[in-house]
Parts: structure tokens; C-alpha cells; sequence
């Protein structure tokens, strides 16, 4: 009779769930509040689905404005290689940060005027327009893997965008949402040479630019390999904190009043997720 501790754990590695455990650390041990198994309702199906993991990094500006940065991540064990469809004739947005109210819009339109943050979150530049899943047999079930697991990342991702849910994480004061799907497996980027050959490379990290917008902006999707995970994390805490010195040099007085009230509004809010609240 075969080990009830053991058969679980494989099951548990052999469907990604300490995967998902390892990414909610890696964001927890630079300081980032962190919720797993997240659960929110379809605004499309009006279900409960769950995202994998949000994390939340809370910063103060010299002038005592609050700003969030949500990140919202899901999950995913590719059995088989992903490959990012990218184009030399492709012109891809240079800044596609997502914000909900109109104090956070105003606010990332304010960072897009400045070259530091053309490419914020990003260390590698790899743009592509498209995500797919190859196909291959699964040798352990001899059958085929799921080829639509990038897609469901995808659409996991801008279903929580459009729900109510999103939306309560931060419904005043300037805030942005980064979502990001983390993987375990190969990533490839490929496109079309010169000679109109298929050229495909190994790649670490990506943004993908989906097709589908929300309230009219593309969210950029950002791709990390669990190769790159602890870095790229590392590099995001720093990123985060570039803009407590960017966000206002000339903070109007409406800024400063508004900080004061939504700092009494932080101070009574209730809507946050327990382990969010103490951000």
C-alpha cells in the first residue's frame, strides 16, 4: 500500500501548488503584504473564481500621499514549451499601467511624461502580441496537455480586472494594478526574420499586449519564467520604491487635501483583505 504522505505530495508537485506557494514568498520576503487563493466573482458569469496570488506594496510620498501598487498574479506549470508571438511591424503601446479612478489615471498619465518610467516593472524588453501553449504528448497520461493554459492565465487575469472586486481593492487615491503571470516551464519568443523564416529564442521574461482592453487601455500582461522569479521580484520592490521620490514633484493643493482625506480613508477602511490591511 502505497504512502498517503507521499502519493500527496506528488500530487500536490505534479499540479503546481508549491509553485504558487513559492511565488506568494518570494513576494512576501521583500516586504509585500500577500493573499493567496484570492476570490472574487466573474463579472461575465457572476461564479466565484480565485486568483492565485495579490500582492500589495503601500507607499508614502514625501508629501504624504498614499499610493498602492497591486499585483495581481496567477500561476501556471507549463508541461510544454509557451511561445510568445512577436512582430517586427508591431508598434506596442510604451506604457499600459492600469488604474480605475481618475486621480490614479491622472497620476500614471503624470509618470508616462517622464523617461524614467517608459518601461516600468520591466527588465527585459520582450513585446509580443500573442500566447500559446505547444502541444505534446503528456507522457504520465498519454494525452495531450492543456494548450490553452496561457490563454486561461489571460483570461483569469482580465476577468479579475473587470470585477467589482478589483475595483474595491482601491477605490480611491492613486493606485495601479501590474498583473503578471508566473510560470514554471520553457518561454520561447518567435517571429519572422529578414528571409521570412521563423526565428525562436529562449526567453526569461515578456509583456504580453492582449488583445482585449478595459475601459479603454490594453493592461500589459507581464510573463516571468520561475527561472528569473527571485530577481524579477527583487527588481519589482525597487521599482515600487522609485516612486515614492516620482510620483508629484508639483503636488497641487487639491493633491495635498485629497492625501488627507484618503489617508483617513486607509486609516477606516475595512474592504481590504485581512492580510492586506496591515500593509
Amino acid at each position: 500500500m502505497s504512502d498517503p504522505k507521499v502519493t500527496t505530495i506528488d500530487f500536490l508537485k505534479r499540479n503546481g501548488y508549491p509553485f504558487e506557494m513559492k511565488v506568494a514568498k518570494e513576494f512576501q520576503k521583500v516586504g509585500l503584504s500577500v493573499a493567496q487563493s484570492f476570490v472574487y466573482t466573474d463579472s461575465n458569469t457572476q461564479l466565484s473564481r480565485e486568483i492565485d496570488v495579490i500582492a500589495l506594496y503601500r507607499g508614502v510620498t514625501a508629501e504624504q500621499i498614499v499610493y498602492d501598487v497591486w499585483f495581481i498574479i496567477e500561476c501556471k506549470y507549463a508541461k510544454t514549451p509557451w511561445v510568445l508571438f512577436s512582430s517586427q511591424t508591431n508598434r506596442f503601446m510604451s506604457s499600459s499601467l492600469y488604474s480605475y479612478n481618475d486621480d490614479g489615471k491622472r497620476w500614471l498619465e503624470h509618470l508616462a511624461c517622464k523617461d524614467e518610467f517608459n518601461n516600468f516593472f520591466v527588465l527585459d524588453k520582450n513585446e509580443g502580441y500573442g500566447l500559446t501553449a505547444t502541444s505534446g504528448k503528456d507522457e504520465e497520461k498519454n494525452r495531450e496537455p492543456n494548450r490553452n493554459s496561457g490563454y486561461d492565465a489571460i483570461q483569469k487575469i482580465l476577468s479579475f480586472l473587470k470585477s467589482e472586486s478589483a475595483i474595491a481593492l482601491s477605490p480611491v487615491g492613486f493606485a495601479m494594478f501590474v498583473p503578471i503571470i508566473a510560470m514554471r516551464g520553457k518561454l520561447f519568443k518567435s517571429k519572422l526574420d529578414e528571409d521570412d523564416e521563423i526565428d525562436c529564442e529562449e526567453i526569461d521574461e515578456a509583456q504580453l499586449y492582449y488583445k482585449e482592453s478595459i475601459n479603454g487601455v490594453t493592461p500589459k500582461i507581464h510573463i516571468i519564467t520561475e527561472n528569473k522569479l527571485q530577481s524579477y521580484v527583487k527588481f519589482l520592490r525597487v521599482e515600487c520604491d522609485k516612486l515614492i521620490k516620482a510620483p508629484f514633484l508639483n503636488p497641487t493643493l487639491r493633491y495635498k487635501s485629497f492625501a488627507e482625506k484618503m489617508n483617513e480613508e486607509y486609516a477606516t477602511k475595512t474592504w481590504l483583505p485581512r492580510t492586506l490591511s496591515k500593509g
